[in-house]
């Protein structure tokens, strides 16, 4: 924000801060002109850029790992001064920048490790000796293009095992959502069925499971993983071994959010996906040399609402209208 100085000020006012990839950012830029001041051009910069940071190791194999890609910079001229100076005044210059549909979304994540993707938008007057400070805000995107292949529902064969690696026969498990995006506060249908019939181990019930995987890179190509279970819905429901007949449950996964701003995205060092996990719980299963009946599902979460921005505060003398 610019707070101005001797010769005047800038202060950007966005109709909208959240903003849509593949939609237009709309807004004015008000300047403040209090002496006059030697003045080119007004000019607009949308700037975009990936951060991460991370720790492995201890002791003296701790390394540092740090990523930082500028992969959006755009200057855009808004208006050109034919007198080649600003005189005192107050000026308001509206303007629209479309935002390519291609664009990752804004992304924050801050838990054992840092991957953000931030933008700003900028303005400032070109000229030499102008004086007038330049302001920056914040601008929050959301991707709106994805790409995301997973069939309409999944089926595993899975062998079971017990400890000392006894076989015990097989259980099936296929499972379906309702789709394939979803918004934070809404809820996920999925209908499972078990097939135990080959099995010598009985069931106890059914579990989804809502799973995020963030995939780090830093500058040297170095990676980190961070998977997490976001959220669970369990239904108890037994299933005798051997039992003759498919069993079909439904069962309801909240989609929640743990606080971060992290919703599905691609970018050039972050990588955010999510995937539905649909199990049936497997009595006395061993994990070490056996397999589960369970599959894994790839959706697309968006944020159900964008967080308002509180706006910048005005500079000193202010006294253009901003629109509410």
């Amino acid at each position: 924000m610019g707070i101005g100085d001797s010769r005047g000020g800038l202060h950007i006012d966005l109709e909208n801060p959240n903003v849509l990839a593949g939609s237009e950012i709309t807004g004015l830029v008000h300047v403040v002109v209090k002496e006059t001041t030697p003045a080119h051009s007004l000019e607009l910069l949308l700037k975009g850029k990936e951060i991460t940071r991370w720790t492995s190791g201890s002791g003296k194999n701790k390394t540092h790992h740090y990523g930082n890609r500028k992969f959006l910079r755009w200057e855009i001229p808004l208006f050109v001064f034919s007198e080649g100076c600003l005189k005192p005044g107050h000026y308001n210059f509206p303007f629209a920048i479309y935002v390519p549909g291609s664009l990752p979304g804004s992304f924050s994540f801050a838990r054992n490790a840092t991957a953000q993707i931030i933008y700003k938008l900028g303005a400032r007057v070109i000229g030499e000796g102008a004086g007038i400070p330049k302001t920056t805000i914040p601008l929050i995107i959301s991707q709106t293009t994805y790409a995301v292949d997973s069939p309409a529902n999944l089926q595993k064969t899975a062998r079971m095992s017990t400890w000392c690696c006894l076989g015990q026969g097989e259980a099936n498990i296929k499972a379906e959502t309702d789709k394939l995006t979803y918004v934070i506060g809404e809820t996920a249908a999925t209908v499972m069925t078990a097939v135990n019939q080959g099995s010598e181990l009985a069931c106890t019930g059914f579990r989804a499971s809502l799973i995020r995987t963030i995939v780090m890179r830093d500058d040297l190509n170095r990676t980190r993983v961070d998977s997490s279970v976001i959220s669970t819905a369990d239904l108890p429901h037994p299933i005798p071994a051997h039992h003759p007949t498919p069993v079909t449950q439904s069962l309801v996964l909240p989609i929640t959010s743990d606080g971060y701003q992290t919703n599905t995205v691609q970018g050039q060092l972050i990588k955010c996906k999510y995937e539905i996990k649909c199990e049936t719980l497997v009595d006395g299963c061993c994990m070490c040399c056996g397999d589960i009946p369970a599959v894994e599902k790839h959706v697309v979460i968006c944020p159900s609402s964008i967080p308002k921005m509180a706006p910048p505060p005005l500079p000193d003398e202010w006294k253009a209208l901003i629109r509410t």
